[in-house]
This record gives C-alpha cells, structure tokens and sequence, in this order.
C-alpha cells in the first residue's frame, strides 16, 4: 500500500487505480466501497481509463454508490471508457 500511496501522490493514476482495487477487493486492508470509490475517481480524473470503467462497475453493481444499472451515471462511464479506447483500436487498423 505504501508504494501505491507513494506512486500516487507522485502523479501516476495507476496507483490510485490499484489503491482502489486494493478497497474494493479487501486486499490488505478491510473492504470499503466507499473508499475504493474515492481512489477510482481520483484514478480516472488523472487520466486512467480502467479506473473510468470500474466507476461504471461501481455505479452497476451499487458498490460506493446508489445502484444505476439503466440509467445516467453507468452509461456515461462506460461511454467514455469505450470512447478513449478508439484512437488505440484505429491504431491497429492503420
């Protein structure tokens, strides 16, 4: 966890992304949503696109936040992951 803590605060969302695994899962510390929430959207504001997928998950499943499996929040994080993966995917066409 320190290593994360560290990475994190030295600007690399990936960090805060597993930190947020790390809550979500109870992987070395006790298993609280509402915290692994808190990482995930510090993880995606930085620019990590798995930690904008997990919010969907998050928001899907009820974890951290009220459940949304049809409505606003779900679909528009799944949107944007989806959207950020298309440079990447032209990329392999090109």
């Amino acid at each position: 966890m320190k290593r994360f803590l560290k990475a994190s605060d030295s600007g690399f969302p990936q960090a805060a992304c597993g930190i947020a695994i790390l809550y979500e899962e109870g992987h070395g510390v006790e298993q609280d949503y509402n915290k692994a929430m808190e990482w995930y959207i510090k993880a995606n504001d930085g620019g990590d696109h798995c930690a904008t997928y997990n919010i969907g998950l998050m928001y899907h499943d009820g974890h951290g936040v009220e459940q949304d499996t049809v409505a606003d929040k779900t679909e528009q994080m799944f949107g944007i992951f989806f959207f950020s993966l298309l440079p990447r995917m032209q990329e392999c066409f090109n």
